[in-house]
């Protein structure tokens, strides 16, 4: 029973995803020129597009959550060990943003740049701590993928 109904929640909310790319891809295109498909180019179309698209983006939001509190709450239920592996990779997690945001400087562009693009140092520093971010997580996704095939012919003994 647990199967069908995981099955048809995927199902239901794979049809949410699909809607929602029908109208985010109508709403890109009611933002296109005027020689794009004139149906799709009228104020009501794309107003109503838009709000559409808001609301399967919050449905599927919404959707992701409760799934993820749900599958969360049964592992810490049926498995007391999860917790330990849940913490660790929570404070892996925190720590790998804290440390990106430590050496992220925020000063790497000039000062005219920045007054062009209307933006300021803080947002800088964010955007340079979200790119050491992913070389951390890429740089560590290469050695894990490493380490476990040069550990594979030693754990077959």
């Amino acid at each position: 029973m647990k199967e069908k109904t995981d099955k048809l929640l995927t199902l239901v909310m794979l049809g949410v995803a699909l809607l929602a790319t029908v109208f985010a891809v109508l709403f890109a295109i009611g933002n296109g020129s005027a020689d794009s498909l004139e149906g799709l180019t009228n104020p009501g179309t794309f107003d109503v597009a838009y709000i559409i698209l808001m609301c399967l983006v919050i449905a599927a939001i919404v959707g992701i959550l409760v799934f993820l509190v749900v599958k969360l709450v049964n592992r810490f239920m049926s498995n007391g060990k999860y917790w330990v592996k849940f913490l660790t990779v929570t404070v892996i997690c925190v720590a790998v943003v804290v440390v990106s945001y430590l050496l992220s400087s925020g000063s790497d562009v000039p000062a005219e740049f920045l007054a062009k693009n209307e933006t300021s140092e803080g947002v800088s520093k964010l955007i340079g701590a979200a790119c050491i971010m992913v070389y951390i997580l890429a740089a560590g996704s290469v050695i894990s993928i490493l380490f476990t095939e040069i550990a594979k012919p030693f754990k077959k003994k």
